[in-house]
């Protein structure tokens, strides 16, 4: 692009000193969020978030029991699965130890190398399409 038409572009955008309609520092350019197809916010409101959350509570017990129940009498992968999550919420999850090696494309082998380049160049030739 040559900088004239860069420059003219520039001047023509609302996004320029002085611009008193653009977006306003502070302020939202969306406040009352994101509308789904049928104009209802996707996010839930506070309130409903609340309800939500006040029913899974009042309802607790009653998930315990049923987990405690499957743990029990339920077949083994579900015996495994309820246990599994009755552990994760008295102790809480195991964490993960991840080692991570790194490698420059220089150290690679060459057909790996190769595979690498080739991924990179469909990428890009789907990218373009």
């Amino acid at each position: 692009m040559s900088k004239a038409r860069e420059v003219s572009q520039r001047a023509n955008s609302p996004f320029v000193a002085g611009n008193t309609y653009g977006f306003q520092k502070g302020k939202s350019g969306n406040p009352k969020g994101a509308k789904s197809s049928k104009g209802k916010p996707l996010l839930p409101t506070t309130i409903e978030y609340k309800r939500f959350v006040q029913l899974c509570r009042e309802n607790a017990d009653k998930a315990l029991r049923t987990l405690l129940d499957v743990m029990s009498h339920g077949e083994d992968a579900q015996r495994v699965r309820a246990a599994g999550m009755l552990l994760d919420r008295a102790f809480g999850k195991a964490t993960e130890h991840v080692v991570v090696e790194q490698q420059t494309v220089a150290e690679l082998p060459p057909a790996q190398r190769l595979r690498l380049l080739e991924s990179a160049v469909d990428a890009v030739r789907k990218e373009i399409q």
